[in-house]
């Protein structure tokens, strides 16, 4: 009996040791009842080893100090749980919740389809991220009572409950499922400061003038579904010298039918009464190239008043950017005064050894795991922190947006259309960052 009460005790303290740790784990702290193996350089991640699992601990450091960035935990070489504050890998935590039936909301996923029938389709996640998550083939069921036919090529939007199948295919709850034509906004409307980030997260084909084609995965997707006769759309951006965007939407119907609207309304420097829709359907889809440039444009009008227009061109040169990922993205609430506002107060001044201020601005939102939230309540409950806001804009300013560096301290400042980022180095050592309206410059944070 003293025996098996010692075994029965040593069982306890193990699962509390253990619980204690696999709550950490999942919910991005450190282990505590680990032995740490050896900490590397780049800002003290680790592996550790506790009483029949092991836990890896990756950190990264910055000019802001050292950031936890991944803990997992394994027993016997499994991953049993585990959190990131990258919203890029969310797939760890997702998949946790996901397999334990813990997840209370709805997920939704770009996909083509493979392969179609009255009752079920199979298709493949367009992304790497949802292909990571699911696999490469999930299998949907369509019910009893479906009446809608999917083609072959064809791309959805899927909506599901966040559940996943241990299974290949894999198989969800699928809540909706919506063709490309339905999901996306009409052209007419779109906001009339439609931005660029907004057109690369709604996954249009966009030409710029800084010679960049975006989501030029979508135009060959495209072209090979017009090449194989699957209906199919694409929303295509161009942009005038003067920098105004031009929108193109085709509708390939099938049986040599394209349908065509042309929108210049935000042609600033055109005459007004070129500053409007245009609609048209066409027979003929055709491509021209040459050593520099690829011109696609439509051909043989059916209705409309609409000659011969463009669908997409871009030079073979042009970087090619495809599934740009925004991950931290900000919106502002403008004040009616024009003042500096420090948010690293109480809790937040604690978490920060320098300052954070909205400038113009009463507040800002941001939005993390398709949920939106205030930045304020999100930094303080470690939802994201400022650094990897501040690496999201410097990643932006080298493939989306303007930015411009100071040479005296090495103050960067990051424009995002609605608003704008300093992050502000001053000779005498000062570090912070400033939040606010995009006419926000170094010298007005100084004042």
């Amino acid at each position: 009996k003293i025996i098996l009460g010692i075994v029965i005790t040593l069982l306890i303290i193990w699962g509390v040791i253990f619980i204690i740790d696999y709550n950490r784990c999942a919910n991005l702290k450190e282990p505590i009842f680990v032995i740490k193996g050896e900490i590397l350089r780049d800002g003290g991640s680790y592996n550790g080893y506790g009483l029949g699992y092991n836990v890896k601990v990756k950190k990264t450091t910055s000019e802001y100090g050292i950031q936890l960035e991944k803990v997992e935990m394994y027993i016997l070489g499994k991953f049993i749980a585990g959190a990131i504050t990258d919203q890029n890998n969310n797939e760890i935590e997702m998949h946790n919740e996901a397999m334990n039936g813990n997840s209370d909301k709805n997920y939704s996923f770009r996909a083509i389809v493979i392969s179609s029938s009255e009752k079920a389709i199979e298709v493949k996640p367009i992304e790497e991220k949802d292909i990571k998550l699911l696999s490469d083939k999930v299998s949907i069921s369509l019910g009893e009572n479906n009446d809608m036919v999917y083609f072959e090529g064809a791309e959805l939007l899927i909506t599901y409950t966040g559940e996943i199948m241990d299974s290949y295919p894999t198989q969800i709850k699928v809540i909706n499922i919506q063709t490309e034509t339905q999901y996306k906004t009409k052209i007419e409307d779109l906001p009339t400061d439609y931005s660029l980030i907004q057109a690369i997260r709604d996954n249009c084909v966009i030409s710029s003038n800084s010679k960049k084609i975006y989501n030029k995965n979508e135009l060959d997707r495209f072209l090979e579904n017009v090449n194989n006769n699957v209906p199919d759309f694409i929303r295509f951006i161009s942009f005038t010298i003067e920098g105004d965007m031009i929108i193109d939407d085709v509708n390939f119907e099938g049986n040599k039918s394209f349908r065509c609207c042309l929108d210049s309304t935000r042609d600033k420097f055109s005459s007004e009464e070129d500053r409007t829709y245009k609609y048209g359907r066409f027979t003929d889809l055709k491509i021209d190239e040459s050593d520099e440039r690829t011109l696609i444009y439509l051909e043989g009008p059916v209705e409309g008043d609409m000659k011969g227009p463009r669908v997409a061109g871009y030079y073979k040169n042009d970087e090619v950017i495809n599934n740009y990922e925004f991950n931290y993205l900000l919106e502002v609430q403008k004040s009616k005064n024009i003042e500096k506002k420090k948010i690293t107060v109480n809790e937040l001044k604690n978490k920060y050894d320098y300052d954070i201020y909205y400038y113009g601005i009463d507040s800002a939102t941001i939005e993390i795991d398709n949920q939106k939230m205030d930045l304020i309540e999100a930094l303080r409950n470690d939802k994201i922190t400022m650094e990897k806001i501040i690496e999201q804009a410097e990643k932006d300013s080298k493939n989306i947006i303007a930015s411009e560096i100071y040479k005296e301290g090495g103050s960067m400042i990051y424009f995002y259309g609605g608003y704008t980022i300093i992050k502000r180095n001053s000779l005498n050592g000062d570090r912070d960052v400033y939040i606010g309206i995009p006419e926000m410059r170094l010298n007005d944070v100084e004042r």
